[in-house]
C-alpha cells in the first residue's frame, strides 16, 4: 500500500527486521485483548497475520473495535470458528475476509475460474508448489511438517504442471480452502502440494512423516535457503476434464501480502458486504489478475473444451539454479487479464 494515501501500522512483540521506513511501528501481544482493542481503534481495517489461529479471539477483539478483518490463517479449526462470527460481524456492520493470501486465498480464486468454464465437472484438483529457497518463522515451519506429516487421506498424485514446473509428485495436506469450496461449489476438491527442488522436496517429506527426524528437521529448516535458491512457487486448479487455471510468481510470502493488500484496497475504497466472506465470495480471477500482473504474478486460463478469453500473460521459464527465471517472455494464450 506503499504511495497511497494510507497511513499504515505494523504491531508485534518484536519489530521485524524487514519493516519499511514508511510503517509505523507498534509493539503488541496480539493475545492481550485490551491493547489490541486500543490499537485496531485507530485502523479501519486489520490484517490478521499472527498464526495464532486463536479460534476468533482477536476477530472478536477487532470487530468490537469497529473495524474490518483479513485473517490469513490456513488453520481449518480456526476458519471454522470464523464463520461462526457471521452474526456479530453483521452486527456491527463489519467485514471479515477469510482466506486471503496466497493459499489459501489466490486458489479459491484460481478453483472458482476453472470451475466456471466446467461447471459440469464433478472434481478439482488444487496443486500447490512452494521453493525451499525462502525462509520462514518456526511456527509457519512447524505448521507445514505438521501438515506433510499427516496420515494422507487421499493418495499422492502424479501430475505434468505449467509454468516449467514439469512432472510432479504432489502430496495430500489438509489446506482449509479445499473444504471451502467443496461446500460452496458443490464439487469434490482435494489439495496437495509438492516442494521444490524436487529431489529436497522428497527429502523433507519423507523426514517430516518419521517423528524421530521431526525435531532435527524443524531446528534445520532455515538451512534450505543456503542448500537452494528457488523460491518459485505455482499454484493450480484443474477440474476433471483437464480445465486448468494457474497462476505463478516468486517468494510465497509475498504473494500472500500482494493478495492481502489488495483486499486491503477493496475494504478501504467501497462498501463490503457485511459478515464473514472468503475471498472468493468477494471477487474473481479477472478482476484480481491486473494487480497480480503489476507485481509479477502470472496468470492464466487454459480451457480443455473452448477457447478462453485471449489476454498476455508472463511466462517463467526455469533455469537449473533457481528454477524459472524472472518473468520477462510476454506472450499470447488462453489467459486472463
Amino acid at each position: 500500500m506503499n504511495g497511497t494515501e494510507h497511513r499504515v501500522l505494523a504491531a508485534s512483540r518484536r519489530r521485524p527486521t524487514a519493516l519499511g521506513s514508511e510503517v509505523e511501528f507498534h509493539a503488541l501481544d496480539a493475545r492481550d485483548a485490551t491493547t489490541l482493542a486500543a490499537f485496531a481503534a485507530e485502523s479501519r481495517v486489520v490484517v490478521d497475520a499472527s498464526g495464532l489461529d486463536d479460534h476468533g479471539q482477536i476477530a472478536r477483539t477487532v470487530l468490537g473495535a469497529g473495524c474490518h478483518l483479513i485473517d490469513l490463517s490456513a488453520d481449518t479449526d480456526h476458519l471454522t470458528a470464523l464463520r461462526h462470527l457471521e452474526a456479530e460481524a453483521r452486527a456491527a456492520q463489519r467485514t471479515v475476509v477469510t482466506e486471503a493470501g496466497l493459499a489459501p486465498g489466490l486458489t479459491n480464486l484460481l478453483a472458482a475460474a476453472a470451475h466456471a468454464q466446467a461447471p459440469a465437472m464433478g472434481f478439482l484438483d488444487l496443486d500447490l508448489v512452494l521453493g525451499l529457497g525462502e525462509q520462514h518463522g518456526p511456527s509457519a515451519t512447524r505448521w507445514m511438517l505438521d501438515q506433510l506429516a499427516a496420515p494422507p487421506r487421499h493418495p499422492a498424485r502424479h501430475a505434468s504442471l505449467p509454468a516449467g514446473f514439469g512432472h510432479r509428485t504432489l502430496h495430500w495436506v489438509d489446506f482449509a480452502e479445499q473444504h471451502t469450496l467443496a461446500r460452496d461449489l458443490g464439487v469434490d476438491v482435494v489439495s496437495r502440494i509438492a516442494l521444490d527442488p524436487p529431489q529436497l522436496g522428497a527429502l523433507t517429506v519423507r523426514a517430516a512423516r518419521l517423528h524421530g527426524l521431526r525435531p532435527a528437521l524443524l531446528a534445520s529448516a532455515n538451512t534450505a535457503p543456503a542448500l537452494t535458491r528457488r523460491d518459485w512457487w505455482l499454484a493450480a486448479a484443474t477440474t476433471s476434464d483437464g480445465t486448468r487455471a494457474w497462476a505463478s510468481g516468486r517468494r510465497q510470502n509475498a504473494a500472500t501480502a500482494v493478495v492481502a493488500a489488495w483486499v486491503v484496497s477493496r475494504l478501504t475504497h467501497t462498501e463490503p458486504p457485511p459478515g464473514v466472506h472468503a475471498l472468493h465470495h468477494l471477487t474473481d480471477l479477472a478482476a484480481l489478475a491486473p494487480w497480480l500482473f503489476l507485481h509479477g504474478i502470472a496468470t492464466a486460463l487454459d480451457c480443455a473444451t473452448k477457447p478462453g478469453m485471449p489476454g498476455r500473460w508472463t511466462r517463467p521459464r526455469r533455469t537449473p539454479d533457481t528454477g524459472p527465471s524472472p518473468a520477462t517472455e510476454t506472450t499470447r494464450n488462453q489467459a486472463l487479464r
